[in-house]
């Protein structure tokens, strides 16, 4: 057993997990120019490099996995997330309603949950606000029907963005937000936190906001998380209308 491979498999997926998209890529490729060039390796690549905005990298890298390795609800929802990510949105509709007949077909929920968000999202930038809502509805139901915490918190986080973006009243981001902290997923948190902030400045008393957006920098700051910057740009608009040097500090800092 090459146990080197295996603990950089384990930390490529952390760091996947962890959003840390170019340190993960980088596990990988080290992975697959020693041999390790499996389905599971070489999909989790393509889906990093979505996540790092690298489009032709991950169709290079899907079209190289042969189709009797990698499932084709994967391989659909994949395909899906590239039309999205190269901004072909009809193709992306078309492929992520596949994909999510494919999964259901398979009864491979998780892979129907991945491909409901890709669908909901595409669906969001097409200006089809209450089909997108259902597909994001759906895929919390389903992630939580089969236990699926992680999926479940990223589909609570979706729904929460769509609604804040719909002027919405945002009890996903709040649902979402109370489950990161129930299972300790902090980078997440701090993402749900970020979009809350901006919902509580406008829609709750300034000393709430700047209570919640403190705590959530604070926490930021102890476990280093990568949205720390963000984070204290939103502080920064909490506080403004209250103590300006507090605004123009967390400003410098970020």
């Amino acid at each position: 057993v090459d146990t080197t491979a295996n603990a950089r498999d384990l930390l490529a997926a952390s760091l996947a997990e962890q959003g840390r998209w170019a340190e993960a890529l980088e596990q990988d490729r080290t992975l697959v120019d020693g041999g390790r060039a499996d389905a599971t390796v070489v999909g989790r690549m393509a889906d990093t490099a979505l996540h790092a905005g690298r489009c032709d990298e991950a169709a290079t890298l899907l079209s190289s996995v042969p189709a009797d390795l990698l499932r084709a609800p994967s391989r659909g929802r994949l395909r899906a997330t590239i039309a999205l990510c190269r901004g072909e949105l009809e193709s992306a509709v078309e492929l992520g309603e596949a994909a999510v007949r494919d999964a259901l077909a398979h009864d491979d929920v998780a892979t129907t949950c991945a491909s409901l968000d890709v669908l909901g999202r595409t669906l969001d930038l097409l200006g089809r606000h209450d089909k997108a809502a259902g597909a994001l509805e759906q895929r919390v139901s389903l992630a939580n029907e089969a236990g699926l915490v992680s999926s479940k918190l990223h589909a609570l986080a979706s729904l929460g963005g769509h609604q804040l973006l719909r002027g919405q009243p945002v009890d996903a981001l709040w649902e979402a937000r109370a489950l990161a902290l129930e299972t300790s997923s902090y980078l997440q948190l701090g993402w749900i936190e970020l979009n809350l902030a901006y919902a509580v400045q406008f829609t709750r008393p300034v000393a709430e906001a700047v209570a919640l957006v403190d705590e959530a920098v604070s926490r930021a700051r102890r476990f280093r998380l990568d949205i720390l910057t963000p984070l204290l740009v939103a502080p920064a608009g909490a506080h403004s209308p209250l103590h300006a040097r507090a605004c123009e500090e967390l400003l410098a800092e970020a």
